[in-house]
């Protein structure tokens, strides 16, 4: 019986050990997975220009990211070319670090306003693997343009007079549109 006693304690040590090694490699593991996100902006550098993002919210390292189109593969870009033919679309990403992301302006507003581009739904699947090698397959992302309906002109913009900080009943009001053709009020 005192034999037991002494066993036990072993085995008791041996399932911790066991225990501990799996939840270390469940840790290291989720250290290492990228979290890709695809997502539209407004641009922060050119006025009225929407922007498609591709965007790493993971700890590890994506490679190998691949994108099809379910859908929209024929919207056509500021730069005339079918969205699905663009290089970072047909030869993908080869590696996204943690917090990196890639972009292409998808769509020009004062220019390509009209109600049949911002009707379109752009549904894109993406593949992509961890710094091991594993595969990731997240549901497809629904990019929907008709959520910029109603943005034409980015904002209004008050221009002081002379300078001045304050604003002041003899503000001027313009539109800032990049093709300079300032809208009827």
């Amino acid at each position: 019986m005192s034999d037991i006693f002494l066993i036990v304690p072993w085995f008791i040590a041996f399932g911790a050990i066991v225990v501990a090694y799996f939840e270390h490699k469940e840790k290291i593991k989720a250290g290492i997975k990228p979290n890709i996100d695809i997502y539209t902006t407004l641009g922060q550098q050119e006025i009225g220009k929407i922007e498609l993002k591709i965007k790493n919210y993971g700890p590890g390292i994506a490679r190998n990211i691949k994108f099809q189109f379910i859908e929209g593969g024929d919207f056509i870009t500021p730069s005339k070319e079918k969205i699905k033919d663009l290089d970072i679309i047909c030869q993908g990403i080869d590696s996204l670090g943690p917090d990196i992301e890639k972009y292409f302006v998808l769509t020009n507003l004062p220019e390509n306003y009209v109600d049949e581009k911002m009707n379109v739904n752009l549904v894109i699947s993406v593949i992509y693997e961890d710094q091991e090698g594993e595969r990731y397959t997240p549901k497809p992302f629904n990019i929907r343009l008709k959520e910029y309906h109603g943005l034409r002109y980015p904002p209004i913009i008050s221009i002081p007079p002379h300078g001045c900080s304050a604003p002041t009943s003899n503000t001027e009001t313009y539109y800032s549109d990049p093709s300079g053709n300032i809208p009827p009020r």
